[in-house]
């Protein structure tokens, strides 16, 4: 991104794309609220993120995962190709002259994917949006990365005017393409990133070693893809990645894969010194049907 955006210019940005999750009205600040036309009202936390749930909701997704998915996906490397593949694609989009470039990651977690992604774009008029329902990855995301704009929302009922966004991005996350389709622009695009069957296989086959489950496939989601979108290109991405003894800690916390494993399974995770880690998606380009 050229430069930092203050808070102001984030706020302004939030009013023209935001609506209120009840009313589906616009917003308008007033003094450190956006508070739209029906007289809704949401808070900006300290942090600069909105809460436009209309509701609390629960999520097992706690800090200290988040913090741990951080620290992978920001110094470990483990995704740099993919996220070199995703901002080539967004670019490839934005060269038919468009002049600026709205970029909504849907179920961004903390906020790292989205921040690399951003940064690689290197779009002169960039606005970054990242949005999840779940409030401590929104908080942590709010906190590290300034020069975006973070809402805790709901993919099911997103709180975005329509067609707000260029790009949506919805990496490894559940989706729901009725309300991504609503928020693109006509020639918008999804670019929705899935597991293959190898993905993580070295954590799944050492938290899971005698499991009869049939291998994952992800045929089932892509053909869905393919029903909502058409589609523009697609890619399969497959390389290993090696983690140490202290990133393999980190793995483990910021994968769901360890919720149901037993701990000496865990444990004889951790006890090795290193490991080649398989990263193994495809990554399916979608422009809206129309």
């Amino acid at each position: 991104m050229s430069e930092y955006k203050s808070n102001l210019q984030l706020t302004q940005q939030l009013i023209k794309l935001a609506v209120c999750p009840h009313c589906q009205s616009a917003f308008q600040a007033v003094g450190k609220s956006l508070v739209c036309t029906a007289n809704h009202s949401f808070d900006i936390a300290k942090q600069g993120y909105v809460n436009l749930l209309p509701k609390p909701a629960s999520s097992q997704y706690s800090k200290s995962l988040f913090a741990a998915r951080r620290s992978i996906i920001t110094e470990s490397g483990l995704y740099r190709p993919l996220h070199q593949l995703t901002a080539a694609l967004i670019m490839q989009h934005a060269a038919t002259s468009m002049d600026s470039l709205c970029l909504l990651d849907a179920g961004c977690g903390e906020g790292s994917h989205l921040q690399h992604i951003a940064q690689l774009c290197k779009h002169p008029d960039l606005t970054a949006v990242g949005l999840d329902i779940a409030k401590a990855g929104i908080a942590m995301a709010a906190g590290s990365y300034k020069h975006m704009a973070w809402l805790v929302g709901d993919l099911a009922n997103l709180p975005l005017a329509a067609h707000s966004c260029d790009v949506v991005l919805n990496m490894l996350s559940p989706s729901n393409y009725s309300e991504f389709k609503r928020a693109l622009r006509p020639n918008g695009l999804v670019i929705k990133v899935v597991p293959r069957q190898h993905y993580f296989q070295q954590l799944r086959a050492a938290l899971f070693p005698d499991s009869t489950r049939a291998p994952y496939s992800n045929e089932r989601t892509v053909k869905l893809f393919q029903q909502h979108f058409t589609v523009q290109s697609m890619h399969r991405l497959t390389y290993t990645h090696k983690l140490g003894d202290g990133e393999l800690e980190k793995l483990h916390a910021m994968s769901p894969l360890a919720w149901n494993a037993q701990s000496s399974r865990i444990a004889a995770f951790l006890e090795q010194d290193e490991l080649e880690l398989t990263v193994d998606v495809d990554v399916l380009v979608g422009q809206n049907k129309h």
